[in-house]
């Protein structure tokens, strides 16, 4: 390797480190993220999921927040603010999962804090981490439904799978006077 491209790798490793140490966020607020997903994710899937399934939706999770930071210029307490992702607090989980409420609660710390600080990204970016459970026998471009902009991460691709969920089609029988 020749001194001026090795000059150049240096300088291409310092660049990327000026990059990551940009779009760090403070120690404080990582340390609320990692609480508030831990939130995000009990409201977004069962406790009684898979851990795998857990640490994923962990880390879409924190993705999409981090991407609303990053990409909006807002703080976390603003991302909570606006939504965009379902949240359950401590008290709303005890009640939920009552006599589990320490098994599921130690099981969704263990998915967030064993994927800590674990984001997906696309052009060394923070993805839009868009998720659903279900999505009709196909998932939608990006540009179509969110963003208004083409995401090559984000293209309709079949999902046929969806018609075998107990979610896909729900029957609602009203009364006259409900109508």
């Amino acid at each position: 390797m020749t001194e001026t491209t090795q000059e150049a790798l240096s300088q291409a490793e310092l660049e990327k480190e000026q990059t990551k140490e940009e779009k760090t966020i403070s120690v404080p607020e990582e340390q609320e993220l990692e609480e508030y997903l831990v939130g995000v994710v009990a409201a977004e899937m069962p406790a009684s999921f898979e851990m795998e399934a857990l640490k994923a939706q962990a880390v879409a999770a924190r993705t999409y927040a981090v991407y609303q930071m990053d990409t909006q210029g807002i703080s976390l307490s603003q991302v909570q603010e606006a939504g965009g992702q379902a949240y359950i607090s401590e008290d709303q989980r005890r009640e939920r999962w009552q006599e589990k409420f320490e098994q599921y609660e130690k099981k969704i710390r263990t998915a967030v804090e064993s994927t800590a600080g674990e984001i997906l990204v696309y052009d060394q970016e923070p993805i839009l981490a868009a998720f659903h459970a279900i999505s009709a026998g196909a998932t939608e471009d990006a540009e179509n439904l969110w963003s208004g902009e083409d995401l090559p991460y984000l293209q309709s691709v079949p999902s046929p799978m969806d018609t075998t969920s107990t979610e896909y089609v729900y029957t609602v029988s009203l009364t006259e006077e409900e109508t």
